[in-house]
Order: C-alpha cells, then structure tokens, then sequence
C-alpha cells in the first residue's frame, strides 16, 4: 500500500482527531528499568488451556475440582447464550464454544473472571456498528462486542470472532481487568480490535486481526489493530495484524513487542500517546497516562505499510528497538519524530531510545538524544524534519 499525495493528505486529516498526546509531557528519564518491570507469560500458563480441554475431553463428567459452574458447554447454532452462560458460570470457570456459529445481538458486559474458549471452527458473529462519535464531545465511544470489565485473568482463546454484518465497533474492551489474555483468536472488520484500558501485565498472542477498511474513505472513522492505551508490562508476540490505520498502537510502560507482522496498515507499529479522544461504555474519557516509554520491540516484521513501519513520536522515549524486519514501507522502514505540528497539534520530540537497524532500511531520527546503530541515517539537510 504506497502513499499517494491524496493519502497523505487523508491520513493527516484522519490523525487530526487521533489520541496521541496533545501537550508536552514531562521527561520519563528517571524511571526505574528493572527486569522485574517486565511480564512474560510462563509456558505453564500458555499450555493450561489446552490442559483444560484435553482434561476435559477425557473425563467429561468428572466431578470434584470441576463442577457444572466451571465447566459450561455452548453448542454449535446459539443465540444470546453467552451472557446467561457468563451469569452462570464460576469464577474462573469455562465457557467452551462448540464447533459452528454462533450469535450475539448485542453487547456481552463479563464482570467476572471467565476462560472463553473456542472449539476448532468455533464462530462468534456479534452484532457491532463501525465507532460512532458521540454528538456531546465529539469524542470516539469505545462501543465494545465483548466488553470485560473488572474481571482480571479474564482470557479469550480459539474464537473466530466476527460481525454479523457490515463493520464493527470494538471487538474486545479490556478495562480494570488485569493479567488478561486474547490469544490464537481471529478478529475480522473490526475498527478497534483489542483495547486495553488499565489492565497491566496482559497477553495478547498469537492472534491474526485483519482490521476494517472504512478509514479508508471516511476520515472521521479510526481502525486500530491492538491499542494498549493503558497497560504497563504487556505482553504482545506473534500477531498477524492487516488492514488498519494502526496495526499496534503503544502507551504506557514496560511493554514488549516481539515477533509480530503488521503490514498493509498505514502505520505498523506506533509509539505515541493515546491521548483522551474516546469514551468508555461509562461516558468516562479513557486516555493514556504516559507516552510509549520502557518498550522492548524486538524480532517483528513490518512491511508494505502506507506510511511507516515502526514511528517513534509524541515523547515516547527509552524504548529499545532491535532486529526488526522493515521492508517496502511507502514513507520511513523506522522514524523517530522530533517536535513538531505535522498532524494539526503539537506533539513532543521522542528522545533517548535506541534503535539496532539492519542495511537496507530507510530510518529517519529528528528526535532528541537516540542512538541509532547498523544502518545509514536518512539525510535531513536533503529530507528536512517536519
């Protein structure tokens, strides 16, 4: 996807209304860098949901550590099951949806810590409208398919999850709901996929979004693949993320970024400031605390964006970026952005972090005091920074 003139002009216009920060913020450079900042899923965790089914499947009426409350079947052809299944259930509990379809008409709030999980070929269809702006603020309303709210160790694993029609709001709206997982789950036409509102140590894995399309002609609509807006030490590996105007959009701390492939965005991976543009289902704005600071982006894949492969702007700083693939990105492989004004608002200079290229990639650094190594800067006397 090549920039055009006319994209260019769009993608400015669409940025107008996006949530990176839009006042300076305070220097980040005295925050702790322990390890211990950093989550990663244990393999023991990652392997438990298959543990959970293959037990299961073995002895499906066993009794004792699992009772029907932590155990609950969806069959193939449901309707507006999953509330009463969630109501129902223990926490900490099951919902297995069996192979087929299955639909949802509205909104399923989950205030309770629930394992979903998707049978092979498990289809969850809900009922979703593309973003709207509420007419009050002008801000975008966060209007969630699955909305888990106050319900840490809540994970989402196996689903195909779709809309019935047409394109969808939020797919998934993680909100007070720490150590959370959506993992080997598929998200179609969504326009925010996976949003994290103060939910820390989260996993996102595995997962292949393939965003909706609708900013492409509408320059009030955003697409976001996964927007961590505020969500210190996640966890986010092996996504295969298409389509959107961002494909992973970062805030907050401590974060790592590995072994991820965004392309066909505009935007493959962005490190910025989600600032308070949109609306939780409370009406309460939902903005970032702290710019991307303290990320470890490693080992990913960002190719054939419309603008950029990985852009450093608005403050994020001290983040490390090492042995990332970048390849036939219309604009910049990598860019670090200084001060400037280029999307309608001020945003602050990034500063202090460090970037390992290879040969062959096209990086631009305006920004203040980052090291980058491996590869032959982009000249800014012949392409000046804006």
């Amino acid at each position: 996807m090549k920039t055009t003139n006319g994209l260019a002009v769009f993608v400015a216009a669409t940025l107008f209304f996006t949530g990176c920060q839009k006042d300076s913020v305070p220097s980040a450079s005295q925050q702790p860098t322990q390890d211990s900042k950093y989550f990663v899923p244990s393999q023991a965790y990652l392997s438990s949901f298959d543990k959970l089914v293959s037990d299961h499947l073995a002895n499906p009426t066993a009794l004792g550590e699992r009772s029907s409350c932590q155990w609950t079947e969806i069959p193939a052809g449901s309707t507006d099951a999953l509330a009463q299944a969630v109501n129902n259930a223990c926490a900490g509990g099951v919902i297995y949806f069996k192979a087929g379809s299955h639909t949802e008409s509205q909104t399923v709030t989950i205030t309770k810590s629930v394992i979903l999980i998707g049978e092979a070929g498990a289809v969850l269809s809900i009922n979703s409208t593309i973003q709207p702006v509420d007419p009050a603020t002008g801000k975008f309303s966060l209007v969630p398919a699955l909305h888990i709210l106050n319900a840490p160790n809540t994970a989402i694993v196996g689903l195909d999850i779709r809309t019935v029609s047409g394109s969808g709001a939020t797919a998934i709206l993680f909100e007070n709901s720490s150590q959370g997982a959506v993992m080997s789950t598929k998200i179609t036409n969504f326009g925010f996929s996976i949003w994290i509102a103060r939910s820390n140590q989260m996993t996102i894995m595995n997962n292949t979004i393939v965003a909706a399309s609708d900013w492409q002609t509408n320059p009030n609509v955003q697409v976001m693949g996964i927007a961590n807006q505020n969500g210190s030490s996640s966890y986010i590996a092996g996504n295969d993320i298409s389509n959107g105007l961002w494909g992973i959009f970062l805030s907050d701390k401590y974060g790592t970024v590995t072994q991820n492939n965004t392309h066909g965005n505009v935007f493959g991976i962005f490190l910025c400031r989600l600032k308070g543009d949109y609306l939780l289902p409370s009406k309460q704005v939902a903005a970032a605390d702290f710019p991307a600071t303290l990320w470890k982006i490693n080992n990913n894949q960002s190719s054939g964006n419309g603008y950029s492969g990985y852009l450093i702007i608005d403050a994020a700083n001290q983040n490390i970026l090492a042995n990332n693939q970048a390849s036939n990105n219309a604009g910049y492989d990598i860019e670090l952005v200084g001060d400037t004004n280029r999307y309608g608002f001020f945003t602050a200079s990034s500063f202090s972090n460090t970037v390992s290229a290879a040969q062959g990639q096209k990086v631009k650094d305006c920004g203040n005091n980052n090291t980058v190594s491996g590869v032959t800067l982009v000249n800014t006397a012949l392409d000046p920074c804006k």
